[in-house]
């Protein structure tokens, strides 16, 4: 697992992954380095991931609204020409390490609330938010 979502396993090419849903990666939101790692990630199964919507954090500390629109977040993954070199987590131009590839596009949910909040659950069509609802709350019954 990467930055504590399982991007990478979930875009291995076996899935046939068109919608990944990641929820809590909320140290992300205030570094903003979800697009740095999500983006390595990408490049090791030939996609380039971005937001759909380049938002960032207020610069006013004070300001209670500085990250508002960005725990909720959308990516697009598109097919690219698979990198030789990429950028690590420390900022080093290394050999992108061998993954296997992809062929296919998908879009990338991103949701840092935890729990589930009335705005994610808004997202979901209703099947799948009880499921998910239900399931948390089994999980915290435990």
């Amino acid at each position: 697992m990467d930055n504590n979502c399982p991007t990478m396993s979930l875009l291995n090419p076996a899935r046939s992954v068109d919608i990944i849903l990641n929820i809590d990666a909320s140290s992300d939101v205030q570094k903003d380095s979800f697009q740095q790692r999500v983006s390595q990630i990408g490049f090791r199964r030939r996609l380039d991931l971005w937001r759909r919507k380049d938002i960032r954090a207020g610069n006013d500390l004070a300001d209670p609204d500085r990250f508002k629109g960005l725990y909720t977040q959308i990516y697009d993954c598109v097919l690219i020409e698979r990198p030789e070199t990429v950028v690590d987590s420390y900022k080093r131009l290394i050999r992108n390490p061998p993954a296997a590839i992809t062929n296919q596009e998908c879009t990338m949910n991103t949701y840092h609330y935890y729990p589930i909040s009335m705005q994610l659950r808004a997202m979901i069509p209703a099947p799948l938010s009880s499921l998910a609802l239900t399931t948390l709350s089994e999980l915290r019954s435990k």
